[in-house]
Order: structure tokens, then C-alpha cells, then sequence
């Protein structure tokens, strides 16, 4: 049996040839991955960006009184609207406790539930037995219309209805 050796400069070179294709790889995929990075930091200060011009534009030259944080929600609202997808929403912390309340069964109100959609807004989908509304004589496909005098097909969104219920 004959013994084969590898010399100690052939060992060497492999090792220094073996790390450096490793930093060559390394350095093309990292490369990649942090020019995608940048890409997307880049087009979030675009965006942001515009969003400050529009706050100091207003900070500067709006004369009337108006709450930040109400045009700041009203913004973000608009963003996600502006997706044009029915299952996209921004809710407040206001409006996203009291959906949670009402997902829960934990709320006060008249006993019903009523349709959000634009052609049949306010149209009542099921009657709580027992309840006011089932008490008032209430049954589902009636339509909500007024609410102590207060017209609601004047209102914006559904949320507004259930502050009133």
C-alpha cells in the first residue's frame, strides 16, 4: 500500500483558493440583497418625504385652527382607500376598540346587525331576540334610516351609525 501525500503549498492554495471564492460569493449575494434594501429605504423616504412636505406646507401657511392628529388619521385613511380593496380598512384606536367590543358580543346597542356595504348600507342583516330592536318590532331587511332625529344615510362610515346606536 503506498501512501499518498499532498504537499503543504498544494494544501495552502486550496484553502486560500476555497476562501476566497467563498468572500467573492458572499460579497456578490450581499451586494444584491443590500442594493434591494436600499431600493426600498429609498422609495419609503420618497414616500415619507411627501408626506413632511405636505405637513410643512400646512404647518406654514394653513391660518385656521385644525387638529394634527385628525388630518394625520384622515391621511391614513385616504392611503389605504386609495388601495380600492374592499378587505382593507384603517381603523383608528378608537374605531379598532370598538370593532374588537363588537367581535367580542360585549356591546351595547339595540340588537342588530346591520349591512356596511354602499347599496344596502344600513339595511338590518339579524335581529337580536329579546333585544330593543326585537322588542321594537325591528326585522332583518328593514333599513336604519333615521336614529333620534339624525339622518344617517348623511353620515361618512358605519362607525359613525354605531356611535349613535
Amino acid at each position: 500500500m503506498k501512501k499518498h501525500t499532498v504537499r503543504l503549498g498544494t494544501t495552502l492554495m486550496l484553502m486560500l483558493l476555497a476562501a476566497t471564492v467563498t468572500c467573492m460569493i458572499t460579497y456578490i449575494l450581499s451586494t444584491e440583497f443590500y442594493a434591494n434594501k436600499l431600493e426600498d429605504v429609498e422609495q419609503a423616504e420618497s414616500r415619507d418625504g411627501k408626506l413632511r412636505s405636505i405637513t410643512d406646507i400646512v404647518e406654514k401657511y394653513f391660518v385656521a385652527d385644525y387638529d394634527e392628529h385628525a388630518a394625520m388619521e384622515s391621511a391614513l385613511k385616504g392611503y389605504v382607500d386609495g388601495l380600492n380593496d374592499q378587505w382593507s380598512a384603517y381603523y383608528t384606536a378608537e374605531e379598532t376598540a370598538s370593532i374588537t367590543e363588537d367581535n367580542a358580543n360585549a356591546y351595547v346597542g339595540i340588537g342588530v346587525t346591520y349591512s356596511t356595504e354602499e347599496s344596502t348600507r344600513f339595511q338590518i342583516l339579524s335581529v337580536v331576540e329579546g333585544g330593543p330592536a326585537d322588542q321594537a318590532g325591528m326585522q332583518v331587511g328593514d333599513v336604519i334610516t333615521y336614529v333620534e332625529d339624525v339622518d344617517v344615510t348623511t353620515l361618512e362610515t358605519a362607525s359613525d351609525i354605531a356611535k349613535l346606536v
